[in-house]
């Protein structure tokens, strides 16, 4: 099995790049927030906000080793050839992920792009001002312990990068040229 993780600031575009993965190379698409949504609502809160999701990531990976999310979502994905793991966030995840697997592949997107495609799309928990945004970024971006959120570390770790500021045709540009000659 191949695996892709795809890390990424906040609303840079993760979703939109794993969703042409899966429609055009038939790749399956495990979230990582998803797994932590299911284990939320196993735990009986069944509509968590980005702070308890963030704080339950820290905790598992604490409690069960560094790369415990994604070693679910490997475990739940028995039988496919392309993995997409959406929404890497620990330098672990990724270093896994790498040594064991595939890819990191990054997904970036201006700040203001992100900014304005949080509040387009309107989560209860996304921020609704530039302050809040940038205090959501700093922490998902630089977590203050090792279990924490790691996003910058994460994207530095990255086999390649993409940049999705709206161009449609450039993100399929930089997605080929990224997969070609890649065994899939």
């Amino acid at each position: 099995m191949k695996i892709i993780g795809l890390v990424g600031r906040m609303a840079a575009g993760k979703g939109h790049v794993a969703n042409l993965l899966s429609t055009h190379y038939n790749a399956q698409v495990v979230t990582l927030s998803d797994i932590l949504r299911q284990v939320a609502a196993e735990a009986g809160e069944p509509n968590p906000n980005r702070q308890y999701l963030q704080d339950l990531g820290d905790r598992l990976r604490q409690e069960r080793g560094s790369h415990v999310l994604v070693q679910i979502a490997i475990d739940i994905s028995v039988g496919c050839d392309l993995l997409v793991i959406e929404g890497i966030r620990n330098t672990a995840e990724a270093e896994y992920v790498q040594l064991k697997f595939g890819d990191i592949l990054a997904v970036t997107a201006d700040r203001e792009v992100r900014f304005n495609r949080m509040l387009n799309r309107g989560r209860s928990d996304d921020p609704s001002t530039w302050a809040e945004f940038l205090i959501m970024e700093e922490k998902d971006l630089h977590g203050k312990h090792e279990h924490g959120q790691q996003v910058a570390s994460c994207l530095e770790l990255a086999n390649f990068t993409i940049t999705n500021n709206g161009e449609e045709i450039s993100i399929h540009q930089e997605l080929e040229s990224y997969l070609k000659g890649k065994e899939l």
